[in-house]
């Protein structure tokens, strides 16, 4: 690392750089931590402020925040319910339309191939379970001993890891993201990014065999 900094021209020791990311991550995770917390109370105040007007969470889901933009005391509470039907109605249009996995172009919105995907396998190990399905804001199911199948490799279902799961495979993901690292932290067995298509075939089954050194997903029932 040193050498590199040399050959770069950077005043900078390896020590101090060292030093310097690790202080850097930590404060980065504090602020991350930080965020989600504030945000987390926003929302917990929505929902409180929501059951007092007679909205649940689904509903409160969505509305957008410029139907709130007068102040919680000035809000016609007819035209925040009509706003809520609307977007609701569009959310199920949207649902019709599939669309390519990456954009790379507003011509791919119109036209595009469905690619198989090449996963990431995680650790080495082979397991077999039952299947258990888990979907963003669903309340934890049991997943114990299970596979677990989620669309998205985010931070968002680091509670999957509180259970002691057989191991889990996402939809879309890369190597270096989040889950990937977690698996690799708790020497899970995973399948990153198996692709869209792949993944809804997975759902239909009850039971799968993941084996990562053979980079092998098989469906057993």
């Amino acid at each position: 690392m040193q050498q590199a900094f040399d050959q770069c021209g950077l005043n900078v020791s390896a020590e101090q750089f060292l030093q310097f990311a690790q202080a850097a991550i930590a404060s980065r995770e504090k602020l991350k931590y930080l965020y989600a917390a504030f945000v987390s109370d926003v929302l917990r105040s929505l929902c409180d402020w929501g059951e007092v007007h007679g909205l649940d969470r689904d509903q409160l889901s969505f509305a957008q925040i410029t139907d709130f933009t007068s102040g919680y005391a000035d809000i016609d509470h007819k035209r925040l319910h009509q706003a809520i039907a609307h977007n609701r109605s569009r959310w199920y249009e949207t649902q019709l339309v599939r669309t390519p996995s990456i954009i790379c172009q507003p011509q791919d919105l119109f036209g595009h191939r469905v690619h198989w995907c090449n996963p990431n396998f995680i650790t080495r190990s082979a397991t077999h379970a039952r299947v258990a399905h888990v979907l963003p804001g669903q309340l934890a199911p049991d997943i114990e001993g299970c596979i677990v199948l989620i669309e998205n490799a985010d931070p968002g279902f680091d509670w999957i890891f509180t259970h002691r799961i057989a191991g889990f495979i996402t939809a879309y993901g890369g190597e270096n993201s989040h889950m990937s690292i977690r698996a690799r932290e708790f020497a899970i067995p995973a399948a990153i990014g198996v692709g869209d298509t792949r993944f809804k075939t997975l759902l239909a089954a009850t039971s799968l065999l993941l084996d990562c050194a053979e980079r092998r997903i098989q469906v057993l029932a």
